[in-house]
């Protein structure tokens, strides 16, 4: 892992499995909702965004965005996009991967992440 001249640290998918990644800052978007309207039932948006670094140095970032999805079965956290990060995958070979396959990697590696789990209660501490 190191960090390159292009200000992107270059690692394996290897290296970043291994890599402890910790909450840091989450928001609510404050124009994710429609326009209030007065009609009973209208569903509500809400939207947000989250960042999570290493304590490693050169530190990992990577960020993303999310929403509420709400079914009858009830709330599901949903990545929306994918991330932001400072992160440049390399293969085996050291050659980079492609900067949009490099994101694709890193949505399944935040799939993986507990921020489901964590989200919750920051966000309701942060807006309570």
């Amino acid at each position: 892992m190191h960090l390159s001249p292009d200000g992107l640290i270059r690692l394996t998918l290897d290296q970043l499995l291994s890599t402890s990644l910790e909450h840091l800052v989450s928001g609510v978007d404050q124009d994710a909702s429609p326009p209030f309207t007065n009609a009973c039932g209208t569903q509500t948006v809400l939207s947000g965004y989250t960042e999570w670094i290493s304590a490693n140095d050169p530190t990992i970032s990577i960020g993303w965005d999310w929403h509420l999805q709400t079914a009858v079965t009830g709330v599901r956290w949903v990545r929306v996009g994918l991330p932001r990060s400072n992160l440049m995958l390399t293969h085996d070979t050291g050659h980079d991967t492609s900067w949009h396959g490099n994101l694709e990697i890193l949505g399944t590696v935040v799939d993986a992440l507990a921020w489901r789990e964590i989200l919750p209660d920051v966000v309701a501490a942060r807006y309570a």
